[in-house]
């Protein structure tokens, strides 16, 4: 992996240099490029019989145990991948391994990656998908690329992480006449924490059902829509919205009416999958007469990747920035969209914002007839 300077002024998508700068840092992946993933599968042996056959059909090729007079889950496991790595030809194509979190399934990955392969199994074991193989995609020049994790030095076009919503159950110690209290912290609008307070007292006789009941009612009356709230067998369940954190903190007017509180999922925030490493720069050897478009890196091809100062940016089709708005990045897209190209909005969730840069002009139409920016990054 190499640094290098370029002095570039044009107006070419992905090309280095506005009329506001001509220089501009480089960095210089030298693996391969969106190289996708390894298939994998396993197999987990649902029972353990004495004396039996197994059998495993991997790539075609069927291979059959049999287990001993006193067999475990793990001594079938052992021999399967026994037989596996005896086959010279299975074994250079394929690696096998106990599944490191579980003591009844053998795991199996093509080596090469975006090759997919099968394996089905005989009685007394299931075979299932881990990972789909991903032959992996071309990458054009301007678009935003994220560091490929399976391959050190690699790049790959962006997604995200799939935000959840955290979900909070809390369970009341019926008493009677008591003054139950509910105070949940979170930042809904982006605006910083604000904190939703409800009450609800109960009766002469009360029951956990009555007091999640008014309570259901107190927080649909008085906190905002974005949390839900639903009684799920005498238990409050709080819901908040994808990817927003909140607390809660119960109380009640009586010692003995205590709460138990179970944070039954965590909050994931929407983010790239993985860490964007920066805008892909137009190389001569991609260059093709104007308005005769553009070619893009095949996979394995090396990439020179802008991180710094200013670089035009592919936008989406129709998609308008002026000089000093965000730049988000398109992780989601449909047929007619290129996953990385930038625009200054979040498109409803589709895009996310790339910290650290903004766009340094207009829109504009490039000579190969792209929708373009310039945009300053500091990656």
């Amino acid at each position: 992996m190499t640094i290098e300077r370029y002095d570039h002024v044009n107006t070419r998508v992905g090309q280095a240099g506005s009329p506001r700068s001509s220089s501009l840092s480089y960095r210089r992946i030298s693996r391969s490029v969106g190289v996708g993933a390894q298939e994998r599968r396993k197999v987990v042996v649902d029972t353990a019989n004495n004396s039996t056959p197994y059998t495993i059909t991997l790539a075609g090729v069927a291979l059959t145990i049999t287990s001993d007079g006193d067999a475990t889950k793990p001594e079938i496991v052992a021999a399967l991948l026994a037989a596996v790595e005896a086959n010279q030809d299975l074994l250079a194509a394929f690696q096998a391994e106990a599944d490191p979190d579980a003591t009844d399934a053998l795991l199996i990955t093509r080596r090469a990656a975006g090759v997919a392969f099968t394996l089905t199994a005989g009685a007394n074991l299931t075979a299932s998908l881990v990972q789909a193989a991903d032959a992996g995609a071309a990458i054009p020049p301007g678009v935003v690329v994220c560091q490929d994790a399976s391959s050190e030095g690699g790049a790959v076009l962006p997604s995200a992480i799939t935000p959840v919503a955290q979900v909070t159950t809390l369970t009341p110690t019926p008493q009677n006449s008591t003054r139950y209290t509910l105070t949940l912290t979170a930042d809904l609008d982006g605006n910083g924490p604000a904190a939703y307070f409800v009450e609800h007292t109960s009766d002469a006789d009360a029951t956990a059902a009555e007091i999640v009941d008014g309570l259901v009612s107190a927080i649909e009356a008085r906190w905002p829509e974005e949390i839900g709230a639903a009684n799920v067998a005498n238990e409050l369940v709080l819901t908040g919205p994808a990817g927003v954190p909140f607390t809660v903190v119960p109380g009640a007017s009586a010692a003995a009416a205590t709460w138990a509180q179970e944070a039954t999922t965590a909050a994931v925030a929407p983010g790239f999958a993985a860490a964007p490493l920066g805008v892909v720069v137009l190389e001569q050897r991609l260059e093709m007469p104007v308005g005769g478009g553009l070619t893009a890196h095949p996979v394995g091809d090396p990439l020179t990747i802008a991180q710094s100062d200013e670089v035009a940016v592919l936008l989406d089709a129709g998609a308008a920035v002026a000089l000093g708005n965000p730049v988000f990045v398109r992780c989601t897209a449909s047929a007619s969209e290129q996953l990385g190209a930038c625009r200054a909005d979040a498109d409803g969730g589709d895009c996310l914002r790339l910290a650290g840069a903004t766009f340094t002009g207009a829109s504009f139409t490039g000579l190969d007839g792209q929708n373009i920016a310039f945009a300053r990054l500091q990656l």
